[in-house]
């Protein structure tokens, strides 16, 4: 079996996750396959990183794909800084989206592209191209995305929907949504859930007792800044609840850069409430992983108020499998995800400020009893591996090229 992995979009947190431990996984259930990782640019050199720093000895190949220019990570025509002019002016010469060039798909068996959105399928690929759909945060989100940029998502989902590309997600809820959206038949969209018991072993131990405030408790919130993270509401929260335990923000945009308009309005937020950015609230942005599981390891609790997901959350299935108390959003997919996982956490309504807050009192009020519940699941929780995870893919690829 000759398999391509395709991607030309960068993400420095989950996205990036799932990529390397999906690529291990997949060589080291079926080591006589031949996988070929294809890129380009800023891309190829990032997970090219990733790569060596797992260890994993997986050929590359450069295919660049059409008009890169248009839609390359991080600057236009190689000059840096671009990207924030165009992310302001929102002009016509930029696009959403990388067409996978033909190329990319010669003299393989089949190709994957682990993350279908931002990316266009060829229309006459030859090949089995199994893709998959993450979430439908930017086909449906009206917050925080350029309409320009939504109605480029639809058109590159329509052609993967066209085309005879298998779509694959990582949760019932969001296969039921993409079928709904894109009038399929049930069960269309296959399911292949994830895992959030990724492997350590590269990384060195960590405390965080660099920083004045890390000896004492801190709630940890790992996210992104993007709207559908709701920060504004977690803020909106930690404003009513007694202080005493401090919020860490990690994640993209997470330091609240003054060039971000969402960043500056959770600035301005949290100075009307009387919240002190490096005392109450510790703005770290995004960091290492090393960095980030020591944070998680000693964290008195995490906290995800998040409006969407597509299979669940990384941050709070490593949580729950470090016995660390979560207090997290009810929506449905988070709720199928802890079902999965036969795991309890706090449920709030993340809608409502109130309801985050009269959480986060109750896990202090009864925080013995929460931490020891946490602690005593990390036993009995059902586990996935991302071996499990590669098994259920091969079986698909199998299946596409069969077919």
């Amino acid at each position: 079996m000759h398999l391509r992995v395709i991607t030309y979009t960068v993400d420095a947190g989950g996205t990036s996750r799932f990529i390397v431990e999906l690529l291990k996984a997949l060589k080291q259930s079926r080591p006589d396959a031949r996988i070929e990782f294809v890129s380009h640019g800023d891309c190829l050199h990032h997970y090219g990183g990733l790569l060596r720093t797992h260890g994993l000895e997986i050929q590359s190949q450069d295919i660049k794909p059409p008009a890169y220019w248009r839609t390359a990570p991080g600057r236009v025509l190689n000059i840096p800084g671009t990207w924030r002019l165009m992310e302001a002016l929102a002009t016509s010469l930029t696009r959403w989206g990388f067409e996978i060039p033909p190329s990319a798909l010669d003299k393989c068996d089949a190709a994957l592209v682990p993350v279908l959105q931002g990316h266009a399928v060829p229309k006459d690929a030859r090949r089995a191209v199994i893709a998959t759909f993450h979430d439908t945060i930017r086909l449906e989100s009206e917050a925080g995305l350029l309409q320009q940029t939504r109605a480029r998502e639809w058109q590159l989902m329509r052609r993967a929907v066209a085309s005879n590309t298998q779509l694959v997600t990582s949760s019932e809820t969001t296969a039921a949504r993409i079928e709904e959206l894109f009038q399929l038949d049930a069960r269309a969209v296959r399911v292949i859930p994830l895992s959030g018991d990724h492997d350590r072993r590269s990384l060195a131990p960590f405390t965080p007792n660099g920083w004045p405030w890390s000896n004492a408790p801190y709630i940890l919130c790992p996210a992104h800044l993007l709207p559908h993270k709701n920060h504004r509401a977690l803020f909106e929260a930690f404003a009513e609840i007694p202080q005493g335990h401090r919020l860490v923000l990690t994640g993209f945009r997470a330091d609240l850069p003054r060039y971000s308009p969402l960043a500056v309005r959770l600035r301005t937020l949290a100075r009307r409430r009387g919240l002190r950015l490096g005392q109450d609230v510790i703005p770290l942005g995004y960091v290492t992983d090393q960095t980030y599981y020591g944070l998680l390891q000693n964290a008195w609790a995490l906290v995800m108020p998040t409006l969407a997901e597509g299979g669940g959350s990384f941050p709070v299935e490593e949580a729950v499998l470090q016995g660390i108390p979560v207090a997290c959003s009810g929506i449905p997919v988070m709720r199928e995800h802890m079902q999965r996982l036969g795991a309890e956490v706090l449920w709030f309504d993340p809608y409502n400020s109130a309801d985050i807050a009269r959480t986060l009192i109750e896990l202090r009020r009864n925080y013995t009893f929460y931490k020891q519940r946490a602690q005593d699941q990390v036993a009995h929780v059902k586990r996935r591996s991302w071996s499990d995870v590669a098994l259920d893919y091969w079986r698909i690829i199998d299946e596409a090229v069969g077919a």
